[in-house]
């Protein structure tokens, strides 16, 4: 677990300092070349669809390994500023200097969030004044449908720890 922590951490630094772009790159898409976008998934327990962004390690076409799968929400921030809401948070760029530094390497998946469903998909409980609830569906969505998926198209690590 201390590994994974140290993991996150470095990566939110790198991804801070990766955030600072300027009003130069505006309209104009900064994900990686190994990022790409999966035909949009429909999420069968909420009867409606999701976009996935997928980041593969910049070796992976050349590469015969299996690899880490990291699954993140708001998936239209992590890569690219001409989806994101307020900047992107550089997270293929960190992971590119990660691996040339380090070694590591991961998949990351990274589901874009529903607007102005966001906080009903990710809250597990209704709350009376700001909604939520649908929190079951959406992690059944993630275990049941796209998993397998990613799992059965990808080289993926697929046991527990990884």
């Amino acid at each position: 677990m201390k590994p994974f922590l140290s993991l996150l951490l470095f990566l939110s630094v790198v991804s801070c300092q990766n955030n600072k772009k300027t009003a130069e790159s505006a309209g104009k898409s900064t994900a990686q070349e190994n990022v790409i976008i999966l035909e949009p998934m429909l999420m069968n327990s909420l009867d409606r669809a999701r976009i996935v962004r997928l980041y593969l390690p910049e070796n992976y076409v050349e590469s015969t390994s299996s690899y880490p799968v990291i699954y993140a929400h708001d998936g239209q921030n992590l890569f690219d500023d001409t989806t994101s809401y307020i900047g992107e948070w550089g997270l293929d760029e960190s992971l590119n200097q990660l691996a040339t530094e380090t070694g590591f390497e991961a998949i990351v998946v990274g589901i874009d969030n529903g607007q102005e469903l966001r906080v009903d998909e990710l809250t597990p409980w209704e709350n009376s004044e700001y909604g939520g609830g649908e929190g079951a569906e959406y992690m059944d969505f993630v275990v049941t449908q796209l998993k397998p998926h990613i799992d059965s198209t990808y080289r993926t690590l697929k046991d527990r720890d990884n």
